[in-house]
C-alpha cells in the first residue's frame, strides 16, 4: 500500500486542533448562555419506567432499478413494550405481527427526482400507517419513530399536481396530520429519534445568537464536543422556517410545534430527539424544558450506558423490520424469472467496478 505515516499524522493533528478549538468555543457559548439565564446544557437523570407501554415503529426496504421500472420491497413493524410496576418488561406486542410479510411497490419514472420521492413517500406512507394503527390499538404512552417527525423537502415530488405520485403524496401528508392529531387526542407522546443526524440547525441558531464565535457547521460534531455522557442540549425549534418550505406548509401548524434537542445517552455519539410541544405562550421556554427533561429521562432509562446507548425498543423493531439477503434475493429472482423484459441497469449488474 502506498501511503505515508506523515499524511496520517497530519490528518490526526488537524482533527485534534479542530476539536480543541470547538471545545474552547463551546465552553465560551455555555458561559454566555448561562449568564443570560438560559443554560445551553442540562444534565439528564433516568426516570423510572413503571406501568406504562412504549411503542416504536420502523421499516426495512430494498430497491432495485431496472431499465423500465423501479421495484421496492418494504416491511413495516410496530413493537410495543409493556412495563410492569417494578419497571421490568412484562410483555411485548407487535403490529401487524411479529414478522410481517413483505409488500412490493413499483413505479415508472423518467425524472430521477420522482424516483427518489417515490422511494421516500412509499416508506413514509407505510411507517405512518403502521404508527397510526399501533397507537389506535395499543394506546402507548410513548411512540418512538426511527427518524425525524417531519418529511424532507426532497420528499415532495416536483410539480406534484402533474406527477404520478400526486395521490401517494396527498395520502402521506394526510397520514402525518392524522398521526399528529391522534397522538394529541390520546395523550401519546410522539417522539422522533435521529441516530445519525446531518443537520446544521443547532449550529445555525448558535451562530445567529453569537456570530462572532465561529463554530463548525455540524450539529453532531459540536454536540459531541460540548456534551458529556448523560447530558443534553437545551431545546430548539426545529422548523422556524416552516412557511418557507413547501412540504411543511402542507402539514398545517404542526411543524411549528416540533422541538428538538441533542442527547448523549452514554459514550456513543449524541442523537437528536424531536417531539411535539404545545405550551402556554407566557411560560413557553420553561414548560418546553420541563417536557424535554422528562422525555430525556425516560429515553435514558429505555436504553443503556454501553457503547451503543440507544433505546432498546428501537433496536428490537429495527431487527424485526430488516429484510434479509435471502428474502431480497428470493423476491427479485422470482420477479426476473417471470419477465424477460426486466433488465437491470449496467451499474447494478456489471462484474467490474
Amino acid at each position: 500500500m502506498h501511503w505515508s505515516s506523515s499524511s496520517l499524522n497530519r490528518i490526526v493533528s488537524s482533527v485534534k486542533e479542530l476539536k480543541q478549538k470547538c471545545s474552547d468555543d463551546t465552553n465560551e457559548l455555555k458561559l454566555r448562555y448561562a449568564a443570560k439565564g438560559t443554560p445551553l446544557v442540562y444534565g439528564v437523570e433516568p426516570i423510572e419506567i413503571s406501568d406504562i407501554s412504549v411503542a416504536a415503529v420502523d421499516s426495512g426496504f430494498s430497491v432495485k432499478q431496472f431499465v423500465s421500472v423501479d421495484v421496492m420491497l418494504l416491511r413495516s413493524v410496530g413493537c410495543v413494550f409493556h412495563y410492569s410496576q417494578n419497571s421490568s418488561l412484562a410483555s411485548t406486542s407487535f403490529y401487524p405481527s411479529r414478522v410481517p410479510g413483505i409488500s412490493i411497490h413499483s413505479g415508472i419514472f423518467s425524472d430521477p427526482a420522482e424516483s427518489t420521492a417515490f422511494r421516500s413517500l412509499t416508506r413514509l406512507n407505510a411507517e405512518l400507517s403502521c404508527a397510526l394503527q399501533t397507537v389506535k390499538i395499543h394506546s402507548p404512552e410513548l411512540l418512538l419513530i426511527d427518524g425525524s417527525l417531519l418529511p424532507l423537502p426532497s420528499d415532495k415530488p416536483p410539480a406534484p399536481e402533474d406527477s404520478g405520485l400526486a395521490a401517494l403524496y396527498s395520502e402521506t401528508m394526510e397520514l402525518y396530520n392524522q398521526l399528529f392529531q391522534t397522538c394529541s387526542e390520546t395523550g401519546t407522546t410522539l417522539v422522533g429519534i435521529v441516530k445519525d443526524p446531518h443537520s446544521q440547525r443547532l449550529c445555525t441558531i448558535l451562530s445567529r445568537d453569537y456570530p462572532e464565535i465561529k463554530i463548525p457547521s455540524s450539529d453532531v460534531f459540536i454536540c459531541n464536543t460540548m456534551l458529556l455522557p448523560f447530558q443534553r442540549t437545551s431545546t430548539f425549534s426545529y422548523a422556524d422556517n416552516a412557511s418557507d418550505v413547501a412540504i411543511l406548509r402542507d402539514l398545517g401548524n404542526w411543524p411549528q410545534q416540533v422541538r428538538g434537542f441533542y442527547m448523549k445517552a452514554g459514550e456513543d455519539l449524541p442523537y437528536r430527539v424531536e417531539f411535539i410541544s404545545q405550551p402556554q405562550p407566557e411560560r413557553e421556554r420553561e414548560a418546553v424544558e420541563v417536557q424535554a427533561a422528562n422525555l430525556a429521562g425516560k429515553l435514558l432509562a429505555l436504553g443503556s450506558s454501553h457503547a451503543f446507548a440507544y433505546p432498546s425498543i428501537l433496536i428490537e423493531v429495527d431487527m424485526r423490520a430488516a429484510l434479509t439477503p435471502k428474502e431480497i434475493s428470493a423476491v427479485f429472482s422470482s420477479l426476473s424469472s417471470r419477465s424477460m423484459t426486466l433488465s437491470e441497469l449496467r451499474s447494478n449488474s456489471r462484474p467490474f467496478r
